[in-house]
């Protein structure tokens, strides 16, 4: 990440998991950025439920609001959500209300990879703009986005929906990623109910013929929401029961095992596959010009959605090696989309006050050193969706906390990143 330019890492945003308790985790860390952690729902509901496809009893909501009381009294900066994946894609809209209120008494915010970003794209705004008026709290969409080629364009009404949210009172920002393709896990591709409860229970439903079916079926729907148009757009990140595949397409997997490029043969491919255990993809399914539109909206900001590449052998989608620097190349100076005062704010200030980071994100007497410099003519994001191993160039300097982590482009061994703490915890890093 430090060699993106990058100062500060919002950590816990999809909230598969949590390190708990945070205060215990977090206070012998080192580590080279700063970073700042949300109260994640999935983990808490995932903590207190399992993976059940049912509503909380009074007395497990009352536990999972415990929890993210704890994590805000530990400095969490809000409540994060990943609604696509188990099990919060479980959870109403009315489950999230009521522990974004307690985030909300906190003073922090709600941040959110939506429920539906393909042909659902609008009511999943419209869905996080009434719990963002109804707990009275900060809305901020994760990674936005219009997945599936028939969706292509969506990017025009959602971005009037969202100015009508806001001209409403609610205080809805967003983020994204500069690439026309996202990565995530295989269970996007299944009905949610299919994968309730677990690997065992999934396995135990498409050995019943009858429920295999209804899957099968249920699967033919949802894969052109989340693929491109054609078999190898989806490109594998690893299986982990096959060799080989890493970086390779669905394309190539049917054509090496001699297997029919139609939809009822890739569905049941892809049924055993998932039986294998769960897989990460890239879908290279968006379009360049929602990206456009999104980059150029006023209150979006930029993000990496990035993982933290210390396995060699996955293949990794090039966000996590190249974000920033490739909106400042590609956005920036080959296309002139944004201005580079325009994508530096986006980087930086802006997003620093969204987290309520007032003494940091800009220069000024005072705050504090996380400063970048670099050649804006030839900062250059060098990761391929064929080749991600690859790091940026272009940044010379990199100072965080007013210590080199970068010195004439090359790592030094410092380590002087701080765990970042909302605004209510007084005495800590980055806050008045």
């Amino acid at each position: 990440f430090i060699r993106q330019g990058i100062t500060t890492i919002a950590n816990s945003l999809h909230s598969h998991d949590l390190p708990w308790p945070l205060d215990e985790y977090t206070a012998n860390l080192k580590m080279a950025p700063n970073i700042a952690y949300f109260a994640g729902f999935n983990w808490t509901r995932k903590t207190v439920l399992g993976l059940d496809n049912r509503s909380p009893t009074d007395a497990e909501m009352q536990e999972m609001k415990n929890l993210v009381r704890e994590a805000m009294e530990q400095g969490a900066f809000g409540l994060s959500s990943g609604m696509e994946y188990v099990p919060a894609v479980y959870a109403s809209t009315a489950e999230i209300v009521e522990l974004a209120k307690v985030a909300a008494q906190w003073g922090g915010i709600y941040v959110t990879h939506m429920r539906d970003e393909g042909p659902n794209l609008l009511k999943s705004i419209g869905d996080n703009a009434e719990i963002g008026k109804q707990a009275k709290l900060p809305v901020h969409i994760n990674h936005i986005k219009t997945t599936g080629v028939s969706n292509h364009g969506k990017s025009a009404d959602a971005l009037a929906l969202i100015d009508t949210v806001r001209a409403s009172g609610v205080d809805m920002t967003l983020d994204i990623y500069p690439y026309a393709a996202f990565m995530t896990y295989s269970d996007l591709l299944f009905p949610a109910w299919s994968l309730a409860g677990g690997q065992q229970e999934f396995e135990a439903r498409i050995n019943d013929p009858v429920q295999r079916q209804m899957i099968a079926e249920q699967m033919k729907i949802i894969f052109p929401q989340q693929a491109g148009a054609s078999f190898d757009s989806i490109q594998f990140g690893k299986l982990p029961h096959l060799e080989g595949y890493a970086g390779r397409t669905l394309g190539d997997y049917l054509r090496d095992n001699a297997i029919s490029e139609t939809m009822d043969a890739v569905v049941e491919s892809l049924i055993d596959l998932q039986s294998q255990g769960r897989f990460t993809a890239i879908y290279h399914s968006m379009d360049e010009a929602d990206i456009e539109r999104f980059l150029l909206y006023p209150h979006t900001m930029i993000n990496s959605d990035g993982d933290l590449a210390i396995n060699q052998d996955k293949h990794y989608h090039p966000r996590t090696y190249g974000s920033f620097p490739r909106v400042l190349s590609t956005y920036v100076r080959a296309r002139g989309v944004l201005s580079l005062e325009q994508a530096i704010y986006k980087m930086t200030g802006q997003s620093a006050q969204r987290l309520g980071l007032h003494e940091r994100g800009v220069v000024k007497i005072g705050n504090y050193a996380d400063l970048v410099i670099f050649d804006d003519k030839t900062i250059t994001d060098n990761a391929t969706f064929l080749e991600p191993h690859q790091y940026s160039t272009g940044v010379k300097h990199l100072l965080i906390n007013g210590q080199l982590a970068i010195q004439d482009g090359e790592l030094t061994t410092a380590l002087p990143g701080q765990v970042l703490k909302h605004r209510h915890i007084k005495g800590h890093f980055g806050v008045n």
